[in-house]
């Protein structure tokens, strides 16, 4: 029996609404590439396929990048910043912008799980730069600083390379400088700021080099 127009119009419409969308997901936005991948590492945004990522791929906006086993991934952004991924971590990027002509710079990450390196970038030189890193237990807020973090002794570590951090938790917050560390706990306040031992920066090190 012959549909009518008004049984049809639902299908018509629901494939008008498919076709709009498929150029959004196409145009999503680049916001740096991959450096350096060893082993099975993958990205996935919003409304879209995971895909394998392999050295000059690109990175989105909304990407939630993925190490699996022992792999190792170094994504670069578009101002240079750099993010290490060590084996089994997961990192979402939830904001970038680098706008040098308004003094524009902002980024900001949730690191899901693994650990991690950050090396800032010529975001970070901008007069209104807002640098931030969310980890299972606190959010970093960034400046001009290379920084590590991850599970580490039992507990979660972070470590300053260079630069300034601030490590905010429910329960209170400490400020690292270069070569200062302090060890996060589930619950309770960052454990005061120590210079780390040469043993454990070298195993926090290890957990996200390359190794050949």
């Amino acid at each position: 029996m012959p549909r009518t127009f008004l049984q049809i119009l639902p299908m018509i419409a629901a494939a008008v609404l498919m076709l709009g969308a498929a150029p959004a997901l196409s145009q999503a936005r680049i916001v740096g590439e991959v450096a350096e991948v060893r082993g099975a590492a993958t990205a996935a945004r919003p409304g879209a396929r995971s895909r394998t990522l392999e050295p000059k791929g690109e990175v989105y906006f909304r990407d939630t990048l993925r190490t699996t086993g022992e792999a190792r991934l170094v994504a670069e952004f578009d101002d240079g910043t750099k993010l290490t991924l060590g084996d089994s971590a997961s990192v979402v990027i939830d904001s970038f912008v680098y706008d040098p002509s308004r003094s524009l710079g902002q980024l900001a990450a949730r690191v899901a799980g693994g650990a991690f390196l950050f090396v800032g970038g010529r975001i970070e030189d901008q007069a209104r730069a807002s640098v931030r890193l969310r980890t299972p237990l606190a959010t970093l807020g960034i400046r001009g600083t290379t920084v590590w973090g991850g599970p580490i002794d039992g507990a979660y570590g972070v470590l300053v390379l260079s630069g300034r951090v601030d490590v905010r938790t429910a329960r209170g917050t400490v400020t690292l400088l270069e070569g200062q560390g302090t060890t996060l706990r589930p619950r309770r306040a960052p454990e005061p700021v120590v210079v780390w031992g040469a043993d454990k920066v070298r195993r926090a090190i290890a957990s996200v080099a390359f190794v050949r």
